[in-house]
């Protein structure tokens, strides 16, 4: 598994991850030294809208979104397109146990530890 970009902005971080063929994004929150996965997905989270949904304040949405988009900017193309492949909005509640078999064998259960 490669996680890539990461972008952080406060307590919340977006993780682009990739595994195989498969990729998409995660939406993490901090917890002292941890990092808890609140969102995976794909493209729609690279919405600011989506992330304030999440419990973003919009400022801090609107900086990560942009802080992301501009981390993915400099992928190359092929990774770019895999971060895209996720086509699944998976918000977990609070210790929801994080992984392939909480939602399917493309997971990024490494990415709640940018």
């Amino acid at each position: 598994m490669n996680v890539s970009p990461v972008t952080v902005d406060g307590e919340h971080a977006l993780a682009g991850w990739t595994q195989g063929p498969q990729g998409g994004r995660a939406l993490l929150k901090r917890h002292g030294s941890t990092w808890e996965v609140l969102v995976c997905g794909g493209d729609e989270l690279q919405r600011a809208s989506l992330l304030t949904e999440a419990g973003l304040a919009a400022p801090a949405a609107q900086r990560l979104s942009r802080a992301q988009a501009a981390a993915e900017a400099r992928l190359p193309a092929a990774h770019r397109q895999q971060l895209s492949t996720f086509k699944q909005t998976i918000r977990l509640q609070p210790g929801q146990a994080h992984g392939p078999a909480s939602h399917g064998a493309s997971a990024p259960a490494a990415a709640r530890h940018p």
